[in-house]
C-alpha cells in the first residue's frame, strides 16, 4: 500500500464536507475500487480508535472522514457556547447583505465584502442564522426562518427599508458583473 495515496485519500475525505465515492478517490488516485476499498479499511484501523479524533465512516460505496462519536457531548457543548456567541462585525455586515440581497452566491458576497466569506459563512449557519440553498443550480444563501422569527418578523420584507436595498444599484451592479465574470470565465 502507497503511504503517498493514503495521505492523499485522508487529505480528500478532511477536505470534502460530504462522503467521497471509493469510484471517485480511484479514478483520482488512478487505482481500482477494490484497492480504494483496502486504503479505507487501512484508515479505519488508523484513526476508529478510542484516542484518535478522527473517525472513517463507510457506506456502501462512500466514505467520510468525521469525529470521534465518543466525542459527540463535548462538540455539542462547544458549539452551543460558539452559537451563543456574539457576531463579529465582519459577521454582522455579511448577514445584513444576506438579509437585504439574498439568496445570495458566495462569489457576490466575497466581492462586496472584499475578502473571502467561507469562514463567515460556515459561522452563521453554525449558528442557525443562514442556510444553503441552490437556485437554478448554483449554491447561494439566505437567512432562515429561525433569524427572521428571532427578529420578531413574519417575513424578510418586513426588514426597515427592505425594498429600497433590496434593489439597490450597487449590490445590482455587482451581481451583474458577477455574472458577467462567471459567463466570461466558462466561455474561455
Amino acid at each position: 500500500m502507497s503511504s503517498d495515496h493514503l495521505l492523499k485519500i485522508q487529505t480528500l475525505l478532511l477536505l470534502s464536507h460530504k462522503p467521497v465515492k471509493f469510484k471517485e478517490l480511484a479514478t483520482v488516485l488512478s487505482v481500482e475500487v477494490n484497492t480504494i476499498k483496502k486504503y479505507i479499511n487501512d484508515l479505519r484501523e488508523q484513526f476508529n480508535t478510542p484516542t484518535s479524533g478522527w473517525w472513517v465512516v463507510e457506506t456502501n460505496d462512500a466514505a467520510q472522514l468525521v469525529t470521534n462519536p465518543s466525542q459527540a457531548d463535548f462538540i455539542e457543548s462547544y458549539l452551543e457556547v460558539e452559537q451563543l456567541s456574539e457576531l463579529t462585525r465582519p459577521a454582522l455586515e455579511a448577514l445584513t447583505i444576506i438579509s437585504y440581497s439574498g439568496p445570495i452566491a458566495k462569489s457576490t458576497l466575497d466581492r462586496i465584502r472584499g475578502v473571502n466569506c467561507a469562514l463567515i459563512l460556515r459561522n452563521l449557519m453554525i449558528k442557525g442564522l443562514i442556510e444553503e440553498i441552490y437556485n437554478n443550480g448554483e449554491k447561494q444563501y439566505q437567512v432562515t426562518m429561525d433569524f427572521i422569527k428571532h427578529l420578531g418578523l413574519s417575513d424578510i420584507t418586513e426588514l426597515p427599508d427592505y425594498a429600497k436595498f433590496h434593489q439597490h444599484e450597487f449590490i445590482e451592479s455587482i451581481m451583474a458583473n458577477n455574472k458577467t465574470d462567471e459567463e466570461n470565465i466558462e466561455r474561455g
